[in-house]
């Protein structure tokens, strides 16, 4: 019993020697551990909304390991800390991005199907007249359904996207559309309030 006592004793005595020795490995441990985890929770929406901003943030993370393994642990503690708040403003920086994102979507979807049925019913207006207008030129309403059949179909291919939510390419697939719906509507010698500006 008297040698069990001792060897746990000098255990205990170890033990309490190697935390002193190094005591910023189990905060360096919890804390890169902790914002592993918090980075797991952004990174699938990081990655499609700030991927630059991600991979700086992952390789933060790598270096702060790479300290922590190599017992460099007061580095590592200080390399965690700054991790820690590297993604929180990641996250904040993904939240900034999905509302710049959906806002320019968005504009899009609020102009351009009042457009396109405000051309649809011009043109049929002016398929029912005997002479067009002067201010429509003769070869106008073939070009417009033509400029109609690629809009509807870029704008389905941009609806597609922002429903999967890729809603970086759904917004880049939308920039300019109402522009073209604008341009459609000019060849008929239509006028009204101007198309939102894309960005």
């Amino acid at each position: 019993m008297k040698t069990i006592a001792r060897l746990l004793a000098a255990m205990a005595v170890s033990a309490c020697l190697h935390a002193c020795e190094n005591p910023a490995k189990v905060p360096a441990d919890v804390t890169i551990k902790a914002a592993e985890q918090a980075l797991g929770a952004v990174k699938d929406e990081a990655a499609r909304l700030v991927p630059d901003q991600l991979k700086a943030v992952q390789d933060a993370l790598a270096a702060a390991k790479a300290r922590f393994t190599a017992g460099e642990y007061k580095e590592a503690l200080a390399a965690a800390n700054e991790l820690s708040d590297k993604v929180k403003a990641l996250a904040a920086a993904a939240a900034a991005k999905k509302i710049e994102l959906t806002s320019a979507f968005t504009n899009v979807e609020g102009f351009l199907p009042d457009a396109v049925k405000a051309i649809e019913a011009r043109m049929a207006e002016l398929g029912a007249m005997k002479k067009l207008p002067k201010e429509v030129a003769a070869d106008a309403l073939p070009r417009v359904k033509e400029g109609l059949a690629a809009l509807g179909a870029a704008w389905q291919k941009a609806q597609a996207s922002f429903q999967s939510g890729a809603l970086a390419e759904a917004a880049e697939q939308a920039t300019g559309l109402p522009e073209k719906a604008q341009e459609l509507k000019g060849l008929l010698g239509m006028e009204d309030g101007a198309a939102p500006a894309s960005k």
